[in-house]
């Protein structure tokens, strides 16, 4: 049973392999009605490292003049939320280094019930020498990172490197 069934109308791509999946609606399905599909709408969100894309991949969500701003997201859910929130990436540049507290952190620093922040990373594609920064090199120790950041250094080589290719699943 494919979209068009559950939908009860025909999909047309256009260009293929492209379903104009941004409109937001809920529609019942299945047998017993008790599933609910939701076809999200995503959010572009604009990075200094982004690419051109993601305004072509969901052309109703991409602003007037979408080949003078680069987008780095798209967004499917949003921060705050508890459901999961996806994001795709378009990453034409290096990425800041980020640090997400654990469910201890975050409770410690926003209060009970706050919740840390789990990623897991599908990579679609991947130059053939891609690679990610993951956390500190086993081989440094933590007080030199410390003292890379408060001279304001370059932690980039204090850091764990991760050869990536296309397909890899990566529990962040």
């Amino acid at each position: 049973r494919g979209l068009g069934d559950v939908y009860k109308r025909q999909l047309r791509a256009s260009p293929p392999r492209r379903f104009q999946s941004w409109q937001r609606r809920s529609q019942r399905c299945c047998a017993d009605g008790g599933a609910v599909v939701k076809l999200i709408a995503p959010r572009l969100v604009p990075r200094v490292w982004g690419g051109t894309r993601l305004a072509g991949l969901f052309p109703n969500a991409a602003p007037q003049e979408p080949s003078q701003v680069r987008i780095g997201e798209a967004w499917f859910g949003e921060i705050g939320d508890r459901r999961p929130l996806v994001k795709l990436l378009d990453v034409h540049d290096r990425l800041s280094v980020q640090v997400h507290p654990d469910n201890a952190l975050a409770a410690e620093l926003h209060g009970a019930g706050s919740l840390g922040k789990h990623e897991a990373w599908i990579i679609l594609e991947a130059a053939p020498d891609a690679h990610l920064l993951l956390g500190r090199d086993p081989n440094v120790k933590p007080a030199r990172v410390d003292v890379a950041l408060e001279a304001g250094e370059d932690v980039a080589p204090l850091l764990a490197r991760v050869a990536v290719s296309p397909g890899d699943v990566l529990d962040v």
